[in-house]
Parts: C-alpha cells; structure tokens; sequence
C-alpha cells in the first residue's frame, strides 16, 4: 500500500475487487464473487 500511496482501506479494497474482477487473481474459493471482503479468504494470482 505504500507504493501505491494508498491510505484509506475502502480504497484499497476497491481497487483489490478490480484487479479480481479483471482476472489479475481469483478467489481460491469457487464461490463465483468478484467483490472483496475484510476477511481472511484466500486469493491467488493467475499465472501467465
């Protein structure tokens, strides 16, 4: 968060449902949501 020179947490989150909503990583969960939660749900990068 600090080279993005993010301070706020709603921001951070926003920005974090997309990038999941453009495919840069997924929820390890299929549960098929692209929103993003404060929680300790497991995410994962997709390889190139």
């Amino acid at each position: 968060m600090q080279k993005l020179n993010v301070k706020d947490s709603a921001e951070a989150l926003h920005f974090a449902s997309l990038l999941c909503y453009y495919g840069y990583f997924f929820h390890v969960t299929t549960n098929g949501a692209v929103q993003i939660k404060e929680d300790n749900e497991l995410f994962r990068f997709q390889a190139p």
